[in-house]
């Protein structure tokens, strides 16, 4: 999780963007980042950062729903 500093706190100047480890929901795993996060909403002292997931591109997903290369026709199979 990426978070910028919006107001000066506890030797971290205003600006600074810093990166600390959560649980994968957004919840930060140290209790000090915990209780800054919590508290950002009602001092606004940091924002999270949100972070762009890569978009696939056009191409990847045309390939995705293709149909197999050789499909087996319903004529082929009642011949046998």
């Amino acid at each position: 999780m990426k978070i910028r500093i919006l107001k000066a706190f506890a030797g971290y100047r205003v600006g600074v963007e810093l990166t600390i480890e959560d649980d994968g929901n957004g919840v930060p795993l140290d209790k000090f980042w915990r209780r800054r996060v919590a508290d950002s909403r009602a001092d606004a002292c940091l924002e999270v950062l949100v972070e762009e997931k890569p978009k696939k591109k056009a191409k990847d997903k045309a390939e995705a729903e293709a149909p197999e290369a050789n499909p087996v026709s319903v004529e082929n199979v009642e011949a046998e």
